[in-house]
Formats: structure tokens, C-alpha cells, sequence
């Protein structure tokens, strides 16, 4: 995109540091999606297939109105609980 749109190139090791930094940043927030979720009676929950690099993976999912947590994991929620 930053090569195709902006005529700039950017390398792996530049993707690589600003997700690492993204991820730093948005640390303070997941605690606070998780407390959220955590001290609510009852939260939405699902979970669905997808392919990560052609190994089949699993899109958990809970959330309330307010908040929403979703992560990927190689197991299907059962054997990760």
C-alpha cells in the first residue's frame, strides 16, 4: 500500500516494529476491554473457523454493547478453556 499509494517503499523490519509498537500501545485498552467483559453476568461468545498461513485456526469472540474481544488461536475454544 505505502509503495502503490504513496510511491514509498517500506520494509518487513519497519512492518514488524510498528506492529510491535501498535500492540504496546493498545495494551491499556485490552486490560480494560477484558475488565469490562470480565464483570459482566452474561457476554456474547462465538467462535469460527479461518486459514492462518493454510493451518486451520479459530476466531473466538466475546463481547457486551460496550466492548469486544477477539483473538485467534490454533485450537477451538473447548481445548483451549
Amino acid at each position: 500500500m505505502f509503495e502503490e499509494w504513496l510511491d514509498a517503499p517500506i520494509s518487513e523490519g519497519s512492518i514488524y516494529n510498528i506492529v510491535q509498537e501498535s500492540a504496546a500501545r493498545l495494551e491499556a485498552l485490552r486490560e480494560l476491554i477484558q475488565e469490562k467483559l470480565l464483570a459482566f453476568p452474561i457476554l456474547h461468545a462465538d467462535e469460527t473457523s479461518l486459514s492462518v498461513q493454510g493451518k486451520q485456526h479459530w476466531l473466538h469472540v466475546a463481547g457486551i454493547s460496550e466492548a469486544t474481544w477477539l483473538f485467534c488461536h490454533p485450537k477451538v475454544a473447548s481445548k483451549v478453556l
